[in-house]
């Protein structure tokens, strides 16, 4: 009687934790290789120098276009709900006090400037976009209106997501202040709901940003639902990481600020960035051999299939053939 191989040894927790191991330490070692820690710390660099003018010019857009008055504290609450960290400080925060500034100065936020500004704001999209190719190991880039007509709609789309946050959290107020007048002492109002929506909304608009940049951004072919999986990983790490960072900083007793003072907001800005294009680019990567791995997977299963078929053609020739 032949022996049954005992398969309940692979589960075994020492090898799964040695699998792990593994795992994270070849992607790790193949991050590294691409320069991948490089790489977002060129997105953090840009998305410093376009986060300000992609602001200035949403004021230029909203207030001469649309006439949307008000929408400067709308904007602050929602970049600061997707960049928490611009908050992390005491008094007017600096992205609030930035935003006050622009937008009375009327020169600043003309027309023409608001246009240039959204030109210079593509620069952060356009870093994703070429890190992204990078990490696939595609070198072979778009042609350049191409390009550019992609950093464009990238930015078209964060600027959507963006006002979309806003407009939600603005429904969001609308509901808790109705909420808080119906309420009374006998039958007190549960906010479980708007707690839920204020992690969920954020959360949803990260997985639909990770969704673009996965399926969109890499110069070949991807199969929508090959990175579906991967971009919900990379979205919880993402937020994830975002709560850690400012747990941190509310609990570092001021370290950041005391070594570098007045620009720490800046600093923990650009160090919040870094660490989440790192996430943004190592989700890249788990695509990209996902996506691979699926690939040599169905392409595989197609050849075995065809010689399958040519295995039962030639068995059937040979039959009609001594027949």
């Amino acid at each position: 009687m032949a022996a049954v191989p005992n398969t309940s040894s692979q589960w075994h927790p020492l090898n799964l934790v040695r699998e792990s191991f593994w795992f994270v330490y070849h992607n790790v070692n193949d991050f590294m290789t691409v320069n991948g820690h490089y790489l977002a710390a060129a997105i953090a660099f840009y998305a410093f120098l376009s986060i300000f003018p992609l602001s200035i010019a949403l004021i230029t857009l909203w207030r001469f276009v649309v006439g949307l008055e008000g929408f400067e504290d709308r904007l602050i609450t929602g970049v600061v709900t997707q960049i928490p960290v611009l908050a992390e400080t005491e008094g007017p925060s600096f992205l609030e006090r930035f935003i006050r500034n622009v937008s009375n100065q009327p020169a600043v936020t003309s027309s023409l400037t608001g246009l240039t500004l959204f030109i210079a704001g593509m620069g952060v999209f356009g870093s994703i976009r070429k890190s992204v190719n990078v990490i696939w190991g595609i070198q072979r880039p778009r042609p350049f209106l191409i390009e550019r007509a992609i950093d464009f709609i990238m930015m078209v789309i964060a600027s959507s997501l963006l006002f979309l946050a806003i407009v939600l959290s603005a429904i969001f107020s609308f509901i808790q202040e109705i909420a808080s007048l119906l309420a009374t002492e006998r039958t007190p109002f549960d906010q479980w709901f708007l707690v839920v929506a204020g992690y969920v909304v954020p959360s949803a608009i990260t997985y639909i940003v990770f969704v673009v940049v996965y399926w969109w951004l890499p110069n070949t072919k991807v199969k929508f639902t090959d990175i579906l999986g991967v971009a919900a990983l990379g979205a919880i790490a993402f937020e994830i990481a975002k709560y850690v960072f400012i747990f941190f900083l509310r609990n570092s007793g001021g370290l950041l600020t005391s070594i570098y003072g007045s620009i720490s907001t800046i600093m923990m800005f650009f160090l919040f960035v870094y660490i989440e294009s790192i996430i943004l680019l190592a989700g890249a990567l788990l695509s990209a051999k996902w996506s691979n791995y699926l690939r040599i997977r169905d392409q595989r299963r197609q050849n075995s299939m065809l010689i399958a078929n040519l295995r039962r053609i030639s068995e059937t020739d040979g039959r009609v053939f001594s027949a």
